[in-house]
């Protein structure tokens, strides 16, 4: 007879907090805190390359082959569809720096070292 034979089923448990999809060992503090971290760098990058890549979407937006495209007779809103796109796509970019830039200030602040001032 094989030792196989022998074995009970093992009963599965349910995920809980603090494990690793139910067949794992639960995680500790430190490991949850590695991940969070690593969740942190990752939306550093995205935001950093998102810095890098909003130029070049300004260059391909306003790029005159581009801006042929909506080289129509009409108009939106009165406004000759040329320079309605070229308004919206800058307004675009406007937002899309501002989006940016705020989410960089934040990760800026949130990862600043509080340090205590003298005196209090």
């Amino acid at each position: 007879m094989s030792f196989a034979a022998n074995r009970r089923p093992v009963p599965q448990r349910q995920d809980a907090p603090g494990t690793n999809g139910g067949d794992a060992a639960p995680t500790t503090q430190a490991q949850r805190g590695e991940t969070e971290m690593g969740e942190i760098a990752a939306r550093r990058r995205r935001r950093r390359d998102a810095v890098m890549a909003l130029p070049l979407a300004g260059i391909l937006l306003l790029f005159s082959p581009v801006m042929l495209i909506f080289d129509l007779d009409g108009t939106i809103l009165g406004v000759p569809a040329p320079v309605a796109y070229l308004f919206i796509a800058w307004a675009g970019l406007i937002a899309a720096a501002r989006s940016i830039g705020r989410g960089l200030a934040m990760e800026a602040e949130t990862s600043r070292p509080r340090t205590r001032r003298p005196g209090s």
